[in-house]
């Protein structure tokens, strides 16, 4: 059969009232529901009728999205769990299992339209590639049962109809807030902090009551603060000596305190070893953050890279053969030793406490490399990172820091950190029982292909161990992939602290604000990007302290204070308006 040439979607169906970007139930006319078969919900995963009183999540809930430009008029299935849709593998052939596939390309397998079914209410959901219908395989009811692709067939194991889900609040309350953050490098490097204009940008990060008004390409914006409470302190491994990658920028370049290497372990010991006038715009911002976000500041300090003089090829930017070891063995202890004695000094001489002290940043990956790296970063594989580890434990509780958590590891990707974390069990036991804080960055799994199951994968892997985190960025100046990754790490990873790599860049979508960095207008707004409302959606409703509730809904956030009685419920659309009910008997 050929499809229509005017086909409005659900055109006559009464209920729902909104079908479009809507998480809802697909079920079968014996109240099956389709779901995504099999745990780990890889490409290929096959799509499964289930039982929809059993509450499996996400597993079971789909959203009808309008195809890109080249599928004008036709529609993807998407999965609320993973982000795949709805695939038809066998174009024309029958009986071809239906398996949720990752949205790589315009494709018309992937593409579905709509036709009215001869029940009301009931529609059939048709392929563009085949125009095969999408049906329950043998007419069978049972659990687990495929779904496949048929010529279209008047019986009631092709129809189908669309429910939306309640969202359920719940009284779990398993995760306590402590709350949003960002990194200080590499912007807190390039500005001033002692400019005037720093002032206002300070506010605006930091202050959870501030307002400014910034004027730029010819039209004024009055912006809420963030309110931001935690931050990330980048002790420089870099200086006079480093080998300089010719692809970094200066400002990337975070100067190291212990200057001279081969020389004095102790900094009390009176030496030219030691610069403590070293980084001082970054320490200038630590001031200003503690300064505004008041008794829930939190700072954590770590590692890009170790002082290029501790490393194989003399840089901070990695080595010729990236894929290799760039720690120098022997200077494992000196690595863990300059930790503990700026954190010493942070006490001391800058009034920080930090709460953890993390040794790495992307350890594990293959991609510092000396010849095009752009960035600081030092490769160091699991064995090596568990050898830092138990040395920074051990220095920390020989100095009078013994309150700061050790870190690690902070992977790229949730699988990375599954795969270091299992090989840490495989070390001595002391490695393990080092670690006070684990920590992760989210660049693993953006749309189309979420790597949900990865985070619930690293989430048991950690039982019930603290999680941070502690960076991610992205080029989407809309905001909607930030918001997405929000609650998809809060939902899955359960973290108790999410931090956004680089609020201020100079000229692009990875940063909230554009922010000239260099020249006659150093220092000057640029841009500000709608991404910087959505993140204050966050930061301003969900402060530390609350408590983060358990849901059934991954596209909502329930959050309670419950010393003032406030309940706070951030959702986040896939597309046009949509209606949500709330389920809030938990609250009596």
């Amino acid at each position: 059969s050929e499809r229509p040439k005017s086909c409005k979607l659900f055109a006559s169906m009464s209920a729902p009232p909104c079908v479009l970007d809507t998480p809802l139930y697909i079920l079968s006319p014996c109240g099956k529901c389709a779901h995504l078969h099999g745990e780990e919900d890889a490409d290929g995963a096959l799509v499964a009728l289930w039982d929809a009183s059993d509450n499996q999540g996400d597993h079971m809930r789909w959203r009808v999205e309008r195809a890109g430009p080249q599928g004008e008029g036709y529609f993807h299935i998407v999965s609320c769990h993973t982000g795949q849709a709805w695939c038809n593998p066998g174009g024309s052939s029958d009986g071809v299992g239906v398996a949720a596939m990752d949205r790589v390309r315009e494709d018309d397998s992937l593409q579905v339209y709509f036709e009215p079914a001869e029940k009301q209410g009931y529609w059939y959901i048709l392929f563009r590639d085949g125009c095969k219908s999408a049906h329950v395989l043998c007419e069978s009811e049972e659990d687990g049962a495929a779904i496949a692709t048929w010529g279209k067939e008047s019986r009631p194991h092709h129809w189908w109809r669309f429910e939306p889900y309640t969202r359920i609040c719940s009284l779990a309350w398993d995760m306590r807030w402590k709350g949003f953050g960002c990194s200080l490098a590499w912007w807190a490097n390039a500005l001033d902090p002692d400019r005037k204009d720093s002032k206002k940008y300070a506010d605006l990060l930091f202050s959870i009551d501030a307002q400014h008004t910034l004027s730029y390409e010819g039209h004024e914006e009055e912006l809420p603060s963030l309110g931001l409470n935690v931050v990330r302190y980048n002790i420089g491994g870099g200086g006079l000596g480093n080998k300089w990658s010719k692809d970094a920028p200066g400002f990337k370049d975070v100067k190291g305190f212990w200057v001279k290497p081969w020389s004095d372990w102790d900094p009390s010991v009176e030496s030219d070893a030691w610069n403590w006038e070293q980084d001082s715009h970054q320490r200038g911002w630590l001031a200003h953050a503690k300064a505004r976000a008041g008794e829930y500041f939190l700072a954590q300090a770590f590692s890009d890279s170790p002082m290029f003089w501790m490393t194989k090829s003399g840089s901070t930017h990695g080595s010729a053969n990236p894929a290799e070891e760039n720690l120098e063995a022997k200077h494992a202890g000196w690595h863990a030793n300059y930790l503990v004695r700026v954190a010493e000094r942070a006490r001391q001489y800058w009034n920080i406490d930090f709460d953890s002290l993390e040794p790495f940043n992307e350890p594990n990956e293959g991609w510092w490399n000396l010849a095009n790296a752009q960035q600081e970063g030092c490769h160091m594989a699991p064995r090596t990172q568990a050898t830092v580890l138990r040395e920074l434990r051990t220095r920390l509780q020989a100095s009078s820091l013994t309150g700061i958590r050790v870190a690690c590891s902070d992977e790229n990707s949730h699988r990375r950190a599954i795969d270091t974390w299992s090989a840490f069990g495989q070390e001595e036991e002391a490695t393990i029982d080092a670690v006070g804080l684990v920590c992760v960055h989210s660049y693993e799994g953006l749309n189309p292909a979420r790597d949900n199951p990865a985070r619930m994968a690293l989430r048991r892997a950690l039982g019930n161990r603290e999680l941070w985190m502690t960076e991610y960025g992205d080029n989407d100046g809309s905001g909607v992939e930030l918001a997405t990754t929000i609650l998809h790490d809060l939902h899955y990873l359960r973290c108790t602290c999410w931090c956004y790599w680089q609020p201020i860049e100079p000229f692009s979508g990875w940063g909230l604000l554009n922010v000239e960095y260099a020249g006659k207008a150093k220092g000057r707004i640029a841009w500000v990007y709608t991404k910087y409302w959505i993140f204050a959606t966050f930061t301003r409703a969900l402060r530390p302290g609350m408590f983060v509730l358990s849901s059934n809904a991954l596209d909502t956030l329930f959050a309670f204070d419950p010393w003032i009685g406030r309940l706070v419920i951030i959702i986040v659309n896939h597309g046009c308006a949509q209606n949500a009910e709330f389920d809030l008997k938990a609250f009596g």
